[in-house]
């Protein structure tokens, strides 16, 4: 990306956490699967394994979208002198994140809460890393945004439970928040299911 950008030098990477919001399906986002993971844990003898160690911070695709905005804009209706000062002073990589911080289990929590549903079938796993994965995550997935309020950019987000409230319990009156499909059988009742789209 940066490679493209090179002759103008108003090329900007911006690293975000794992994010969380509107999609078309659940698995477009590691947040939203939770969901299904909370729902399939409802079933009768579920014991589905869920993380209780690495700290993660989900973060609205709405607020991204705002400060990539932001960002473009802080760039763009620069003069020519203050661009060519700001490629030597302004840093080429940013960092945005959410300060909401979870475990994955813990949104599972937030969620069971939301929609009144049980934690029984969900296990913490508060090990950590497997030794053995070919993937080691680190414990505290935390990214800075400092140089972002340096640039005099609003860094806050939306309340990760707040959110997630409106999008579940106003689904049924919210056009495109959410997808229900009524009918399925959970624990000897009829309920609802409910995905984030």
């Amino acid at each position: 990306m940066l490679e493209e950008t090179e002759h103008s030098r108003l090329g900007v990477v911006l690293r975000v956490p794992v994010l969380y919001g509107h999609a078309t399906e659940a698995k477009e986002s590691a947040v939203n699967t939770l969901m299904d993971s909370l729902w399939k844990a409802q079933e009768k003898g579920a014991q589905i394994g869920m993380d209780d160690w690495s700290i993660r911070y989900p973060t609205n695709t709405e607020d991204v979208g705002r400060v990539c905005q932001d960002i473009a804009v802080k760039y763009l209706e620069a003069t020519a002198e203050q661009q060519r000062k700001m490629t030597t002073l302004l840093p080429r990589i940013l960092q945005f994140s959410s300060e909401d911080r979870f475990t994955k289990y813990e949104m599972c929590e937030v969620f069971a809460e939301i929609m009144g549903l049980g934690m029984g079938g969900l296990v913490a796993n508060k090990q950590g890393n497997d030794p053995k994965a070919s993937v080691q995550r680190p414990y505290d997935c935390h990214l800075a945004t400092t140089e972002l309020k340096m640039l005099g950019i609003d860094v806050g987000t939306m309340d990760f439970k707040a959110w997630w409230l409106v999008a579940v319990r106003g689904c049924c009156t919210l056009s495109g928040v959410a997808n229900i499909s009524a009918g399925e059988e959970r624990q000897g009742r009829i309920g609802s299911k409910v995905t984030a789209t």
